[in-house]
């Protein structure tokens, strides 16, 4: 919702309601909302704004976003760097830019946020824009794009409304763009990334609810970070083909290629939707290879929601959602020595999301543009939500698998695998036009690091305002 004036019958324009969120961690970071904010121990700060226009058939949104963390110091894993690179990721701070602190002071950082320029050429919409985008059927941890880092720069293409083929109804979206490092990245002569991106849904004719879909995204580092025509055209090459090397085979090495495939079943009269997606990263080494290791390089999310009238307009969803992301044996040793690739950089297990030569991984700004618990982790959370007239009401109960394993681990040691519990209250209420909300996450880190017996007890919490003018 939005509020402000108008200049005419031409220019349409409106203030966006501005919103504030304050976010506290007592013990070590974690991101309690998403969104391109870092929350470090301590208090964070968040604060958008803007305004939306309409001339005709274009459409304007500036909403930057602001954000600023007290970022206290915390332990760290160990990652085998001294000095700054102990900040970078615990298992491979050279390879991803996901650091688990970003410096040691203040962090603060101004992001485009929900920044759109678009124009509407029915049945499609071009545009410009830096929004968050999730992609896929997952609420909790979609895997491809998620707006766990909110959004990146991009051009994109998409359908207005899903276009009717007879046979089947088709969505559709086409992105390119650059990919930004945060200032604890490898250094590298040229740190932007193009990426380009494809999402298509199919809604079959005669079943109703049903939507079948896929996705393929590709990065590369590059001396503009912004991608060209062969580009995009990457984003439709063969993708079971393992060639390396050459500028014409399907499977270029200096690029990080990912896709998915997914689908949606909202039974009629049920009010009940299942859902799951399936994702790889990069290609498989041929068909055989497939048949014989699907999990290989692989991660899943399978999930549920049902939906309880409760009467007097109040709705109860019941949700279910599991997300796995660990490290099958094929990635652990069997690739490293397989003929067919050469790779010997798999001697240590590779998770999703990180690409040996495209050193910092599927990131933007330091943050995973999918979902951190997929990151060679796994994850579910079950939980409630209440709708009635005054907000929403919701407890979500979630067992994270952070890691299990970190560099230089001794052979023949068995780490204790390092796992968050944490129960999430939340509560949001409109009052008038304003909207408030409080989240309260009590979690218990056990054998945090992988050092047996070494648990932490972090209190996550977040209040937010929206429409405070």
């Amino acid at each position: 919702a939005a509020s402000g004036d108008s200049a005419g019958p031409g220019l349409q324009w409106r203030w966006l309601r501005p919103s504030a969120v304050g976010a506290l961690n007592t013990t070590f970071a974690y991101n309690v909302l998403p969104g391109p904010a870092w929350d470090g121990r301590g208090l964070t700060v968040a604060m958008d704004g803007g305004i939306v226009a309409t001339w005709g058939r274009f459409r304007a949104q500036i909403d930057p976003t602001f954000f600023a963390s007290e970022n206290a110091s915390f332990d760290l894993a160990p990652n085998g760097l001294t000095g700054t690179g102990t900040f970078r990721d615990a298992r491979f701070p050279k390879e991803i830019d996901f650091p688990q602190r970003f410096g040691a002071g203040t962090y603060s950082r101004l992001d485009p946020g929900n920044t759109t320029l678009s124009l509407d050429l029915s049945p499609v919409l071009v545009g410009l824009s830096s929004a968050a985008q999730s992609w896929g059927p997952a609420r909790e941890f979609p895997l491809v794009l998620s707006a766990n880092s909110g959004g990146f720069r991009n051009a994109f293409l998409a359908t207005k409304a899903p276009l009717d083929l007879w046979l089947v109804r088709l969505h559709g979206r086409l992105i390119g763009g650059t990919l930004e490092p945060s200032g604890e990245a490898t250094p590298v002569p040229n740190p932007l990334r193009w990426a380009t991106g494809v999402a298509l849904t199919l809604m079959p004719r005669g079943m109703d609810g049903l939507e079948i879909g896929g996705s393929r995204f590709v990065s590369a580092f590059s001396e503009s970070g912004i991608p060209s025509l062969a580009n995009v055209r990457r984003l439709f090459s063969r993708g079971l083909r393992a060639t390396l090397n050459t500028s014409t085979d399907d499977n270029i090495s200096t690029e990080n290629q990912l896709a998915s495939v997914w689908f949606r079943w909202a039974v009629p009269r049920t009010a009940t939707e299942f859902y799951g997606e399936y994702y790889r990263e990069d290609y498989s080494l041929d068909l055989r290879w497939f048949l014989q290791y699907p999990d290989d390089l692989a991660t899943y999310v399978l999930g549920l929601q049902h939906v309880c009238d409760l009467g007097d307009g109040r709705l109860r969803a019941l949700r279910f959602e599991i997300v796995n992301g660990e490290l099958s044996s094929s990635n652990k040793r069997q690739r490293a020595s397989d003929p067919y690739t050469g790779r010997t950089m798999l001697d240590d297990p590779y998770p999703p999301y990180l690409h040996y030569k495209v050193l910092y991984g599927h990131t933007n700004h330091g943050l995973l543009l999918g979902s951190p618990e997929a990151y060679g982790g796994a994850a579910v959370r079950a939980g409630w939500d209440d709708y009635d007239s005054r907000g929403r009401t919701s407890f979500t109960f979630e067992r994270q698998l952070r890691f299990d394993w970190l560099p230089g681990t001794p052979s023949g040691v068995t780490p204790h695998p390092d796992v968050i519990v944490s129960l999430r209250a939340e509560r949001f209420r409109f009052v008038g036009d304003r909207e408030f909300g409080v989240t309260v996450m009590p979690m218990l880190d056990l054998n945090r690091d992988l050092h047996a017996g070494q648990d932490r007890f972090n209190l996550a919490a977040a209040f937010s305002m929206r429409g405070f003018r």
